[in-house]
């Protein structure tokens, strides 16, 4: 159990978990005489704090990203530097990662059955293409890329709502890594030119979100050997069609956008009878 401590305006309570872009915490702000208000913080990891084009890319986005606004997106209140490290602090809320529902699938051999599975990459696949469609000052779409998807990024809130995290982290960690040359391991849903640290857009998160769905109906991690009717047989027509699509190795192979490929899935539900 960690003691609470100080960390800028923030009282750090628990530490959720270290991960490869920092710790954790839950923590309260204040917000006014007498009021708090419980959020999330992110501590960059050191390797990313030190790193100028990390800091760079994280100032740059900043503006852009506090200002996303939508259900799937965990809204981050604030970016900034405390003490040696820079930090996100965002919205809390109860639930629990996909990396750990996953994990308890792949413990139990029970996965996700077809309709939460599909409900859960629909309501990622939404957030994404809210940040996809974002417009700036003079209208233009930023297509902003999370460039980081996986289970550990979506979290499942107790409230059934799904959210997209770390947008502000992630986003600037891939740019630091892709300049760096920095070895992205133990990310099997990256997408092949993420791995590469090559350039990202919006069809790097649709392979990502493919991966996801993938291991949510399996009930076992992605490791492009195994065909997803093998191990379930109550997929609903057209969904090996979409998944072999989304996690297509090249690019141009993919669905154009996290829109296009949410249509598909709805389509796919509907005619299932399996609507969400």
């Amino acid at each position: 159990m960690n003691a609470p401590r100080q960390f800028g305006k923030y009282t750090l309570e628990t530490l959720v978990e270290r991960r490869r872009l920092g710790e954790t915490w839950t923590g309260v702000a204040s917000t006014g005489p007498g009021a708090e208000r419980k959020v999330s913080v992110t501590l960059v990891a050191p390797e990313y704090a030190a790193d100028a084009e990390f800091v760079k890319a994280l100032v740059a986005d900043a503006r852009t990203l506090v200002g996303l606004a939508h259900a799937n997106i965990a809204t981050t209140f604030e970016v900034g530097r405390a003490d040696v490290t820079y930090f996100a602090a965002a919205e809390f809320f109860e639930g629990r990662s996909l990396g750990d529902v996953s994990a308890d699938a792949r413990r139990t051999g029970e996965p996700l059955s077809a309709q939460d599975a599909i409900y859960v990459a629909k309501e990622v696949l939404a957030g994404l293409a809210y940040a996809q469609a974002k417009p700036d000052g003079a209208g233009t779409p930023v297509r902003l890329a999370h460039g980081d998807i996986s289970g550990e990024s979506i979290f499942w809130g107790d409230d059934g709502t799904v959210r997209i995290r770390d947008f502000v982290v992630a986003r600037a960690a891939v740019a630091a890594d892709m300049r760096g040359g920095r070895a992205r391991s133990g990310a099997l849903t990256l997408s092949p030119e993420a791995m590469r640290q090559g350039a990202v857009d919006g069809r790097s998160d649709v392979y990502s979100v493919g991966v996801v769905l993938w291991e949510l109906l399996s009930g076992r991690p992605y490791d492009g050997a195994v065909t997803l009717g093998d191990v379930r047989r109550d997929l609903p027509a057209g969904m090996e069609g979409l998944l072999a699509r989304a996690i297509d190795s090249m690019p141009e192979g993919r669905f154009p956008s996290a829109s296009a490929m949410w249509d598909e899935l709805d389509r796919i539900s509907f005619s299932a009878g399996r609507r969400t």
